[in-house]
């Protein structure tokens, strides 16, 4: 928390990058709750959180573990690697250069099905979030929208359980 407590002090934002995602199943309770106070008391200089290790596209919302007040959210990349039958992937994500903030964010895929027939391995766009999900950023409240979103409408669902797949 040294770390963020300097860049409060500097008035900048940064950005958590890390492989195991913080959630329940992949970190100790007592680590993850740490994790938790920490983002809780730092929800105003961390811009975003970004994480991979599932091999699939996803955001989740995060809570403080006293209050469970909405106090961060992250997005969960999918793999380069075809691990779980999922196509190899990669993500560009835009971003503000001033504030840090992040916009929105275009997902790839390989088309290992096309590169199979035609020997030509080729990495079409799979989706743009803010045109799918209808959203203006990738701030937690939008994230957190567009998961209230995704769980009411099975149509949405649908578009969200492909694109989770890579497929």
């Amino acid at each position: 928390s040294s770390q963020l407590t300097a860049a409060r002090a500097a008035s900048l934002n940064v950005y958590i990058i890390g492989h195991i995602l913080p959630a329940t199943g992949e970190w100790e309770t007592a680590y993850l709750n740490t994790y938790l106070s920490i983002v809780s008391q730092f929800s105003d200089v961390i811009t975003g959180q970004l994480f991979g290790h599932t091999h699939r596209d996803a955001w989740a919302r995060l809570n403080d573990p006293v209050s469970k007040k909405l106090v961060g959210s992250y997005l969960v990349a999918p793999s380069l690697t075809p691990k779980n039958d999922n196509n190899p992937t990669f993500r560009h994500v835009f971003y503000n250069t001033t504030t840090a903030q992040l916009l929105d964010y275009d997902q790839y895929y390989a088309d290992l099905m096309n590169a199979t027939l035609t020997g030509i391995l080729k990495f079409p766009r799979e989706y743009n979030y803010r045109k799918v999900y209808q959203e203006a950023s990738l701030d937690t409240p939008s994230i957190a929208s567009v998961i209230n979103k995704v769980s009411n409408d099975l149509v949405l669902f649908n578009i969200w359980n492909a694109n989770n797949d890579a497929q």
